[in-house]
């Protein structure tokens, strides 16, 4: 008998130390936190923690963050001007006394004339592709040889 009672004193003393510990950790949690805080199997607040997986995800994102920036606000918007004014023939005229300077939009006009009117620049175009496929590799090749 005495067996019975000393179980039943010690899982009263167990429920009221998890009462008190909740009851603690509920104070101890500001409005701020309570979004990071959940409650475990045994009804106890916890702090949320990251997997490593995610942390590990986080950090690439955040190292990777200034690469795409720098494309998306840089590179990106130098290209399509550099497109726009590909396609366009670059005007000037004087309105009203005042010098102006416009383009003028032609569209492929110039990448045709290129590939058609020009025998230059085919062959031009074919000899920097082969220098590009060929002969940059192996420069590249030797010199990390020659560093090793």
């Amino acid at each position: 008998m005495s067996d019975n009672i000393n179980v039943q004193e010690n899982a009263a003393a167990e429920v009221a130390a998890e009462q008190t510990v909740t009851a603690e950790a509920t104070e101890a949690v500001t409005p701020a936190e309570i979004s990071s805080v959940e409650l475990d199997d045994n009804g106890l607040l916890r702090k949320r923690t990251m997997s490593l997986t995610a942390k590990k995800a986080l950090v690439g994102y955040v190292f990777v963050l200034p690469f795409i920036l720098g494309i998306i606000l840089i590179y990106i918007p130098i290209l399509l001007d550099s497109m726009w004014f590909s396609m366009g023939k670059l005007r000037s005229d004087v309105v009203n006394g005042v010098p102006t300077q416009y383009l003028e939009f032609l569209g492929f006009e110039h990448y045709k004339s290129a590939f058609t009117d020009s025998t230059g620049f085919v062959t031009s175009l074919m000899a920097g592709i082969q220098q590009l496929v060929f002969e940059v590799p192996v420069a590249a090749g030797t010199r990390i040889d020659d560093a090793g």
